[in-house]
């Protein structure tokens, strides 16, 4: 099946300023992105989204393709399913080709890897999941408010060895047959699997001190070196 990356950058951001231009590793974060789902054999073409001129510009430099976003689909209250559902019906209209599965590649997740990527798309080639997404194994232990007070829903206290596992939703990648998210605009179509990765592979830039421990992760697991 054919599949396309899509990457949402828009030029605003309340927490960091121009965020999806920030350095990790001397290397800007739509950058990486980029060259992880251009590095992803399963990926047959790399689209960014954007509203700014000089994201846009970055992502062509970078290898990418473009599609300008509307401004209300570049707000803090648009969802990343109408900015992904404008971006491959806009490029379909423009490039003339057609694609069988989206992935949503997270410019805010630092640390893709197109093996990653592949494993998702191939997830949803399978026929056996209409979507796949990247989680995480945790041992911890969740907690809830309630009427009576705070307790802990569906879990049961031990050793780590003896307990099964949760999975927490990574937030890098999200891969979806585009036949069934056109129909809905929900990521998350049924059946939906998972692809299991580290948690340092995970982590996001949301904040000024995220970054800084981004560039922790980069000394730690890629020498340095994006």
């Amino acid at each position: 099946m054919s599949a396309l990356a899509v990457i949402l950058a828009r030029g605003g951001s309340k927490g960091i300023p121009r965020k999806n231009l920030m350095p990790v590793g001397g290397v800007p974060l739509l950058v990486r992105a980029v060259r992880a789902a251009k590095a992803c054999p399963r990926l047959d073409g790399v689209l960014v989204s954007t509203d700014s001129d000089e994201i846009a510009e970055t992502a062509l430099q970078a290898g990418a393709c473009v599609v300008r976003r509307p401004a209300d689909l570049a707000s803090d209250m648009a969802s990343s399913e109408a900015a992904m559902a404008h971006a491959v019906d806009a490029w379909a209209r423009q490039s003339g080709l057609a694609y069988e599965v989206g992935v949503l590649v997270q410019a805010t997740s630092p640390f893709q890897d197109p093996q990653d990527m592949a494993r998702v798309v191939d997830a949803v080639a399978s026929g056996c999941y209409n979507s796949c997404i990247t989680v995480c194994e945790t041992y911890r232990y969740f907690w809830a408010e309630g009427e009576k007070g705070w307790f802990m829903p569906h879990q049961t206290r031990g050793r780590r060895q003896a307990r099964r596992p949760w999975f927490e939703e990574a937030g890098s990648l999200y891969a979806v047959r585009l036949d069934a998210f056109r129909q809905s605009a929900n990521l998350f179509q049924p059946p939906v699997g998972t692809v299991v990765i580290p948690r340092w592979r995970a982590w996001e830039v949301d904040e000024p001190e995220d970054l800084k421990i981004a560039e922790a992760l980069c000394r730690v697991f890629e020498g340095g070196m994006a």
